[in-house]
């Protein structure tokens, strides 16, 4: 039987959705362009069936939904702290709707699209700019993880933009150096795209399995990443574990030389009030799609066909 999702508002306009969206269950939201300068991250959730259905398709249509309400609540909580401590490479949050939607500044592109036809200084830059975010996190008390190349966006003024928060985790946590392995490994993977325009990763294979290569040593570093191919090899190996993103940053600087960019960041940023109600009209007047249940009610909806979410979720 088809499942279907669906987000808490009816969208005016579905020809403005990520056209991926429809061929695929978004991970923790779905991106909506509401304007040339906001986009809004939505929770999403399967509806329900009122026939048989098969119980561990139930199970994950159950869980997607629910993490997209845990997800994006985390994502929203973490921005308040950046929002305290914005930076020019880290997308800027507008406005939250608590279970329905994450506001967004909007960038013009993404980095993939992007490079497509970029130069080495832009590449260099990019580079510079996404060692300049995580090493902003981190001097919070965090990592990004979930450090990839399609969470690296480009706004108009063709600067890096890191986005997707939802997986953000405390540099306190437990067992959090398994996790700074993996960010350092996806690190240079990212700096290897941004050099190369090459992703490394073998998309026919499981993403455990994809580590384990990048471990062996045996995946190929491209000559136009040859000033910083140690620093990838590093990272790659899991050698990198022990240095802290500064420190990365800093090696990055000396290998590719600092930025020529005088980058000028209004903390203040006088357009954000007027975005920021430009937000808030907008979930006043979207139309509330009545199939929608608060996360409470599908807590309780899946309890009642005996699906109860899992400690956790």
């Amino acid at each position: 039987m088809p499942w279907l999702w669906i987000t808490p508002y009816i969208l005016p306009d579905p020809g403005v959705l990520d056209p991926e969206a429809r061929f695929r269950s978004p991970s923790v939201g779905l991106i909506h362009h509401i304007s040339e300068d906001i986009v809004v991250k939505l929770n999403f959730q399967y509806l329900i069936p009122h026939e048989p259905f098969d119980q561990d398709e139930a199970i994950f249509r159950r869980d997607s939904g629910l993490r997209s309400f845990i997800g994006l609540r985390d994502e929203a909580r973490f921005y308040n702290i950046l929002n305290q401590h914005p930076h020019p490479h880290i997308v800027r949050s507008l406005h939250y709707e608590p279970g329905k939607g994450l506001f967004l500044k909007r960038a013009e592109k993404t980095l993939v699209s992007a490079s497509t036809n970029a130069d080495k200084p832009a590449r260099f830059q990019w580079v510079r700019e996404l060692l300049s975010a995580l090493s902003w996190i981190e001097s919070l008390g965090y990592i990004h993880g979930d450090i990839a190349v399609r969470n690296l966006l480009v706004d108009r003024a063709g600067r890096l933009q890191l986005c997707d928060f939802d997986q953000v985790r405390s540099l306190d946590e437990p067992a959090i150096e398994i996790v700074k392995e993996s960010e350092h490994r996806a690190l240079a993977t990212c700096i290897h795209f941004i050099l190369t325009g090459i992703d490394p990763t073998d998309h026919s294979i499981s993403a455990i399995a994809n580590e384990r290569r990048l471990k062996s040593g045996s995946v190929r570093i491209e000559p136009a990443a040859a000033l910083v191919h140690s620093i990838i090899d590093a990272g790659w190996l899991g050698h990198s574990i022990t240095r802290t993103f500064a420190q990365v940053e800093a090696a990055v600087i000396s290998s590719l030389g600092p930025s020529n960019a005088m980058v000028t960041f209004d903390s203040q940023d006088s357009g954000v009030l007027e975005m920021q109600t430009a937000c808030k009209l907008w979930a006043m007047k979207a139309k509330i799609d009545t199939r929608w249940q608060e996360e409470l009610k599908y807590r309780m909806t899946w309890k009642a066909l005996g699906l109860d979410a899992e400690e956790g979720l």
